[in-house]
């Protein structure tokens, strides 16, 4: 299967909670594609750049540097903007418009032909509805 993993779960590969690293194990053994999106990048880096404290930022960025390996990662293409595009307009005419990173995230997902997005953000992946969603949370 291929998996896109979403900010929420890497957040918590690189903060090395056993619930994570476990399905990451499991994944891995069960011979999953893990993806992710530049924009799930993007985002645990800010969130590794502002942690306060030195030496547990510098610990979590060696390990988002050491996890990141085990994922490929795409960025936006002009066939997942025109699919963001797209999707945004239908959302917008129903009077509710998507975040843009969860939309581009999605997109970028969709694009890759990934299987499943794993996130614990459920609500807002579901309403975009371009790849199915599973949280990560047990």
């Amino acid at each position: 299967m291929k998996r896109c993993v979403d900010t929420t779960f890497l957040s918590d590969l690189v903060r090395g909670r056993p619930p994570a690293v476990d399905l990451l194990e499991k994944w891995i053994g069960d011979g999953d594609s893990l993806f992710t999106t530049s924009v799930n990048c993007y985002e645990v880096s800010l969130g590794i750049a502002r942690v306060a404290d030195a030496r547990t930022r510098r610990m979590r960025l060696r390990a988002w540097e050491k996890l990141s390996q085990a994922f490929v990662c795409g960025g936006m293409t002009r066939f997942a903007a025109d699919i963001a595009a797209a999707r945004q307009a239908e959302l917008m005419a129903r009077g509710s418009a998507a975040p843009l990173m969860d939309l581009f995230i999605a997109s970028i997902a969709f694009a890759n032909d990934c299987e499943l997005l794993v996130t614990n953000d459920m609500e807002a992946f579901a309403r975009i509805g371009l790849v199915p969603v599973e949280s990560h949370k047990t």
